[in-house]
C-alpha cells in the first residue's frame, strides 16, 4: 500500500502525534508498504517548506491555502491509497477550533483511493465538573469534529481509547480502536552508562551494587495539580518493607511543577530517598533509563493512560506502573502483565516487591501498524 499520513508537526521530540506517526511510518515501511508523511502546520520549522523522499513539512508562518496547494501537488505525485489524517484539534488552532481547516482536509482527502480519520483527542469540558469555559470550547470542538467527519467523508475512523470509542459512537461516529504504542523505541541497554549519568546528576546510592537499592522512574510531564503525598507515603513504606533505600529518576522536560513536586517528596520520605533529575535526553538514553529501572510511576489520570504514549513506552520496557489515585481504565491493555498497581492499593508494594521483571518488548510500533494494515485491508475488502 501507499501511504498519506497527514499531521500537524513532524518536530522531533516536540510533537507527540508528530513522533507516532514518523514511528507508524517506519514501522509500516518495514512491512513493505510505501510511507509519505505531511507536516500541515509545523509550527517548529522556520524555512518556509522541508522536503524529502519520504517527509514533507510545511511551516505554519506560510499562508494556508498556499500549503493546501503544495500538498495537493505532493498527492498527486505519490498516488496514495490512503490518505490518514492524524487529527489533534490543538495542533491545527491554540483553542483547538480548527474550522479553516475542514475544507481544507476536504480537499487532500479525496486524493487518496480510501480515507482514514485518526482522532488522536477529542473535544474538552467533558467528564467531572469542568469549568463553564472549558465546556463551551468543548462543544465548539465538538461542532468542528462533526464538520470535519462529514466533509473528509472517511472509509475508516479510529481512536486511541474505548472511553473515546463511547464519546464518538454518542455522536453518531463509529470507530474502531487503535492502541497507542509507547513513544520510546527499545534501544541497546546500557546500565553501565545509566549509573553513569544518575551519578553525575547526584546520585551516590547508585554507586553501590545493583540488588542493594530500587529504582523508580518518572518520565515526561508532572502536571501542576499532582499532590504528591500519596506518593511519598507510598515510597516510604516501599523503603521500609524492601529494607533498601529508593532512587528516583525523573526524566524529560517534566513541566514547571517538576522542581516543587521533587522537594514534597524528599521532605516527606525517610531519609533513605533520592530524587535525580535528568532532564530533557535522547531517545536511547530514555531507553536505557527505563530499562534500568525497577519500576515506572505515572503522574496523569488513571482515566487516560491508554492514550499515554509515556505509560505505553512503560510497558513495552516492561516495567511494573504505579498510578496516582482514580479510575482505573477496564482496558486489557491495562489489565496485562506487567502489572499496574494504585499507590492506595494495600497490597500495591507487596505485589511489587514480589514482581518478576519483564523483558522489553520492543514491539509497539510494529504492532500497531500490522493492525492499522490489517484495519485497511477489512474497508477495503
Amino acid at each position: 500500500m501507499r501511504l498519506a499520513f497527514l499531521v500537524g508537526s513532524l518536530e522531533p521530540g516536540r510533537d507527540g502525534v508528530g513522533d507516532y506517526c514518523r514511528q507508524l511510518g517506519l514501522a509500516a515501511e518495514k512491512l513493505g508498504h510505501t510511507v509519505l508523511s505531511i507536516a500541515l502546520n509545523d509550527r517548529w520549522l522556520e524555512a518556509r517548506e522541508n522536503k524529502s523522499a519520504s517527509v514533507l513539512r510545511l511551516s505554519a508562518s506560510v499562508v494556508q491555502a498556499q500549503r493546501t496547494g503544495v500538498v495537493q501537488e505532493a498527492l498527486r505525485e505519490f498516488c496514495p491509497d490512503w490518505v490518514s489524517l492524524q487529527y489533534v484539534c490543538y495542533a491545527f488552532h491554540p483553542k483547538g477550533m480548527a474550522w479553516q481547516w475542514n475544507p481544507a482536509f476536504a480537499k487532500l482527502g479525496v486524493i487518496g483511493k480510501r480515507r482514514h480519520l485518526m482522532f488522536h483527542e477529542l473535544w474538552s469540558g467533558e467528564g467531572g465538573r469542568p469549568p463553564l469555559r472549558h465546556r463551551i470550547i468543548g462543544l465548539g470542538q465538538r461542532l468542528v469534529i462533526r464538520d470535519l467527519h462529514q466533509r473528509f467523508r472517511p472509509d475508516l475512523v479510529t481512536t486511541s481509547t474505548q472511553q473515546f470509542q463511547r464519546r464518538l459512537a454518542r455522536r453518531g461516529i463509529a470507530a474502531k480502536v487503535l492502541p497507542l504504542f509507547g513513544n520510546i523505541p527499545v534501544s541497546r541497554r546500557d546500565d553501565d552508562r545509566v549509573v553513569g549519568l544518575l551519578g553525575a546528576a547526584g546520585s551516590r546510592t547508585v554507586q553501590r551494587p545493583r540488588n542493594s537499592y530500587l529504582q523508580g522512574i518518572i518520565f515526561g510531564t508532572v502536571h501542576p495539580d499532582f499532590d504528591a503525598q500519596p506518593l511519598a507515603g507510598w515510597l516510604a513504606e516501599l523503603q521500609r518493607r524492601a529494607a533498601k533505600p529508593v532512587v528516583l529518576s525523573m526524566v524529560g522536560r517534566g513541566g514547571t511543577a517538576s522542581g516543587r513536586f521533587a522537594e514534597q517528596l524528599i521532605k516527606s520520605v525517610p531519609c533513605q530517598l533520592e530524587v535525580v533529575s535528568l532532564g530533557e535526553q535522547q531517545e536511547e538514553t530514555i531507553s536505557q533509563s527505563l530499562q534500568f529501572a525497577d519500576f515506572g510511576i505515572n503522574t496523569g489520570s488513571p482515566e487516560y493512560l491508554c492514550k499515554s504514549g509515556t505509560f505505553a513506552a512503560m510497558r513495552e520496557h516492561g516495567l511494573p506502573v504505579v498510578l496516582a489515585d482514580g479510575r482505573l481504565d477496564s482496558t486489557p491493555a491495562v489489565k496485562a502483565a506487567p502489572p499496574v498497581l494504585q499507590f492506595s492499593a494495600k497490597d500495591s508494594v507487596s505485589k511489587l516487591l514480589s514482581h518478576a521483571r519483564h523483558s522489553s518488548s520492543g514491539a509497539g510500533a510494529a504492532q500497531t501498524a500490522l493492525d492499522m494494515i490489517q484495519l485497511f485491508e477489512q474497508a477495503t475488502a
